[in-house]
């Protein structure tokens, strides 16, 4: 009984701590602080390679892939940088071999959105369900990866340039372009795109 309380008091001061600070902490032996970690990411980073995949099945599955490289990336962490820089360039590589071994397959990654059977309360997934956000996406897909890159990692996931540019290991300047010419020809790609769907 006074483990089962022990457990339910380190879960909720651990809930006020930092990111990076979980991830030390996990890095010490605490599991805890990994199980918080997964909780606060994982819609999230569902939501970020859904984005690329557009299938949640296997959206889920290269999250769960994600999670398992931050657990065995525990010997050799170290705070350089925030842990979302850490573990959205770990999802962002990871959904990027997805395309890529897709086109290898000659599957087409800009067809219609399956139907989200499994889509769950995932909050990330229901907003992508949306007609709107769907015919948007599809026009991000049809961006240069130059500029699809910073389009969803400033616009869609709401990261700072200076994250951004840690993430793509490329200079607050050049995200700051990138951005302003994606966005530039996002407009252009929605215009034919909304203009075609008549919405």
């Amino acid at each position: 009984m006074l483990d089962k309380i022990e457990e339910q008091r380190k879960a909720g001061s651990l809930k006020e701590q930092s990111d990076e600070y979980l991830m030390t902490a996990f890095c010490d032996g605490d599991d805890y602080a990994f199980e918080e970690l997964v909780k606060r990411y994982k819609d999230r980073i569902i939501g970020y390679i859904f984005k690329y995949t557009r299938d949640v099945e296997r959206s889920e599955e290269i999250a769960q892939e994600v999670f398992i490289r931050v657990f065995r990336s525990r010997d050799r962490y170290s705070v350089k940088a925030k842990f979302s820089t850490f573990i959205y360039r770990i999802a962002m590589n990871l959904s990027f071999n997805e395309v890529r071994d897709r086109k290898r397959r000659k599957t087409d990654v800009t067809e219609e959105f399956p139907t989200l059977s499994r889509e769950k309360d995932n909050p990330e997934i229901k907003v992508a369900r949306d007609e709107t956000e769907k015919l948007v996406l599809k026009g991000i897909n049809q961006l240069p990866p130059r500029y699809r890159e910073v389009v969803m990692l400033c616009d869609l996931e709401t990261l700072s340039y200076k994250e951004a540019g840690k993430i793509l290991d490329i200079s607050v300047g050049t995200v700051q372009s990138r951005l302003s010419r994606g966005r530039i020809k996002l407009k252009q790609i929605l215009t034919i795109i909304f203009d075609r769907e008549e919405i």
